[in-house]
C-alpha cells in the first residue's frame, strides 16, 4: 500500500506526503478496523516497550482495542493537517517567487 503513495517536495526540500494521501491511508486504517470487529485481535505499536515491534494480543498493557484505533487515527490525521499546511505554504511561497 505505501509504495504506491505519492509525495511533494517542501521548499525546505523536505518530502512530504501529500493531504490525500494520508486521508487515504485513514481511510485503509478504517476499513481494516471494521473487517476486524468483533473478533479479539489487534495491532499496537505506540508503547515503546513493546515486544517484537508491537503488541497484538488484547490486553497486554490494559489498553482496548479501539482506543488503539483512536489514537492511530488521531495520529495520522495530524500528520495529514501538517502536511496540508506544508504543501500549502511551499505552494505560497512558489506563486510569491514568481511574482
Amino acid at each position: 500500500m505505501h509504495s504506491k503513495l505519492k509525495y511533494v517536495k517542501t521548499v525546505n526540500n523536505e518530502k512530504v506526503l501529500r493531504p490525500s494521501q494520508y486521508f487515504k491511508i485513514i481511510a485503509g486504517m478504517m476499513e481494516k478496523q471494521n473487517m476486524k470487529r468483533g473478533e479479539d485481535v489487534m495491532f499496537c505499536d505506540q508503547w515503546e516497550q513493546t515486544a517484537t515491534g508491537g503488541c497484538t494480543v488484547v490486553g497486554v498493557c490494559a489498553k482496548a482495542e479501539n482506543t488503539v484505533s483512536l489514537q492511530d487515527t488521531f495520529v495520522f490525521t495530524l500528520k495529514g493537517i501538517a502536511a496540508y499546511r506544508a504543501y500549502e505554504h511551499s505552494f505560497v511561497i512558489q506563486i510569491h517567487l514568481r511574482l
